[in-house]
């Protein structure tokens, strides 16, 4: 390794299980010289406001820096004083924007000013004051901005699976497990219950240690939408082989930025929910068709097996040219 090439990388927030999700998946070939330790339990509010209680944020100096935030552990102003300060000492920066379940409210409170619910539009945000911004999530605001990428959420364990693996003949034909129970996840579970397909694991409401072999095991996956559309559940059916199976927002989301070629090989069903009003749970519904599709698709088993394989072809094909294209963009920095 070139040290003049390489970069320091220096977390905002604290690791959370995106310590190893960083390293090798969402930096994979980026080369690293030396990786610093969450600066301040409390966030980057907290480093700000307190210096006395953290790490002194000696890191504003020239060179080439990545600096890793997550919005709903800091507001957006915070960070982008943050990145300010970089951008005052002369670094060349990068920053790392990782999964917000507070999209619609990026600096994690309600009816802030200082929030957005359109992170690119925000002249005082950080992704129109870093040199390059590598972001979870998809935000219609950032899709113009040349120097933002969106990027996908990974694998949690931090391993992933081989060509092979994910071309593996399955034994089973789905399997979840969740040990919290949502509207939402229920209606998909049931639905697939009810289309009748006997070979299956499900652990709902429960837990598993087993749930990465029962998907390396399975055809299909329901990925359900948590607090945003773009899960890691998601990232981490693709990557065992397994075929997702989408609800209606979901399916909506993905369209808008994953390649049809991905995309057109996924199981989109037009299940739905309420939003919760005054506390009470977000009641889901399906369309009659929802049942009948499920059916058809348990039922033609070669089918079933020739587009999960598929999916795999374009999974890693659009993995690795997202690599590549990160890679790139460092590179020209």
């Amino acid at each position: 390794m070139i040290r003049s090439l390489a970069w320091d990388l220096r977390w905002h927030t604290p690791h959370g299980w995106e310590k190893e999700y960083v390293r090798s998946q969402l930096l994979s070939g980026v080369p690293v010289a030396t990786e610093f330790p969450p600066l301040c339990v409390g966030g980057v509010e907290a480093q700000l406001r307190s210096p006395l209680s953290c790490q002194p944020l000696t890191a504003f100096r020239r060179g080439r820096v990545i600096a890793v935030f997550r919005s709903r552990q800091g507001s957006s102003v915070a960070n982008a004083e943050v990145v300010q300060r970089y951008a005052a000492a002369g670094a060349t920066l990068i920053a790392v924007v990782l999964g917000d379940e507070t999209l619609a409210l990026p600096c994690g409170r309600r009816n802030s000013s200082s929030c957005t619910s359109a992170p690119c539009r925000a002249r005082t945000d950080l992704h129109s004051r870093a040199r390059l911004v590598l972001r979870n999530y998809f935000d219609a605001t950032c899709a113009t901005r040349k120097n933002v990428l969106t990027l996908p959420l990974g694998v949690r364990s931090g391993t992933t699976h081989s060509a092979q693996q994910r071309r593996q003949p399955r034994t089973i034909v789905w399997a979840f497990a969740s040990a919290h129970a949502t509207p939402l996840r229920t209606t998909l579970v049931q639905l697939l219950l009810a289309a009748g397909a006997p070979r299956h694991r499900l652990a709902y409401p429960g837990t598993t240690d087993e749930y990465a072999s029962w998907l390396s095991q399975a055809q299909l996956a329901p990925t359900p939408s948590g607090n945003s559309p773009d899960t890691w559940r998601f990232m981490e059916a693709l990557d065992c082989g397994a075929l997702p199976i989408l609800d209606a927002n979901a399916s909506r989301y993905y369209r808008r930025w994953l390649p049809a070629s991905l995309t057109s090989t996924f199981v989109h069903l037009e299940v739905a929910c309420a939003a919760a009003v005054h506390e009470q749970p977000a009641r889901c519904s399906h369309s009659a068709s929802a049942l009948a599709a499920l059916e058809r698709l348990l039922q033609q088993p070669t089918q079933l097996e020739a587009r999960r394989l598929t999916m795999v072809k374009a999974y890693e094909a659009w993995r690795a040219a997202t690599r590549a294209h990160v890679m790139r963009r460092v590179a020209a920095l």
